[in-house]
């Protein structure tokens, strides 16, 4: 149950390591599925903030679509500059009054989940710091 309290308390990515770093200190190596466990809570709670409205999925790719309001209030040069300069880079898209957020997650090792919530994270922080 502690377990639980701690990943919902989760708000930046360097909390999720610092857990992971505790948890095997404490228990060993850590099962992939908690991993991911706590990268969806912290992706859920970022992209909440951030106004995601969809989540896709793909074999090669993920995409997020924004709320209209959220693609409105964002500032797009800081969001296009961020997104261009992330790896993997992430492209943008306008359409139906929604910005899309893109990334080709075929050539990287790393899971989706991890790399949105990373993403996410640096623009916020990036945001807090101008």
């Amino acid at each position: 149950m502690e377990i639980h309290k701690r990943i919902s308390e989760l708000n930046h990515i360097e909390d999720v390591e610092d857990l992971k770093d505790e948890l095997t200190d404490r228990y060993g190596t850590l099962d992939v599925d908690l991993i991911l466990y706590m990268y969806e809570k912290l992706y859920k709670k970022l992209a909440y903030k951030f106004g995601v409205q969809k989540t896709m999925v793909g074999a090669y790719t993920t995409t997020l679509m924004l709320s209209q309001e959220a693609s409105q209030q964002l500032n797009g040069q800081s969001l296009f500059r961020k997104a261009s300069a992330f790896d993997p880079k992430i492209d943008l898209k306008y359409e139906r009054r929604h910005i899309y957020l893109t990334m080709n997650t075929q050539k990287t090792k790393a899971h989706w989940l991890y790399l949105f919530a990373k993403f996410l994270d640096e623009y916020f922080q990036e945001k807090v710091e101008s």
